[in-house]
């Protein structure tokens, strides 16, 4: 049996990302700096689920954007996979299958609220 995918939200949720003005951020997602914050708890959520299910973040934002900020915070660790609303595309950080597979996979929703 296949695990299930758990989907969590990133903005707003995990993290806290606020744009700031150029030279004051402390991370650069192309021509934009933004402050992050982890959210209290957000990693040990994630890594609650590792043997358990494959973990994929969601965010409207850019895939650069997404990938910068989990790899900005460490999260990266714990998540599988990530999928941008706005370019429509799931990217994989690793799997052990391939993303196509994702189609006939069990999907399990869930949204952080802490």
């Amino acid at each position: 049996m296949q695990r299930p995918i758990v989907f969590v939200d990133l903005d707003e949720t995990l993290v806290y990302a606020e744009p700031k003005p150029f030279g004051e951020g402390k991370l650069c997602v192309g021509y934009e700096e933004y402050d992050v914050t982890v959210r209290d708890y957000a990693p040990q959520f994630l890594s609650s689920f590792r043997g358990l299910a494959d973990v994929c973040i969601f965010s409207a934002g850019t895939p650069e954007y997404i990938y910068a900020v989990l790899r900005h915070t460490g999260l990266e660790r714990w998540v599988n996979h990530y999928f941008s609303a706005r370019k429509d595309v799931l990217h994989e950080i690793r799997s052990e299958e391939h993303t196509s597979e994702l189609q006939s996979r069990q999907y399990l929703v869930c949204r952080l609220l802490l």
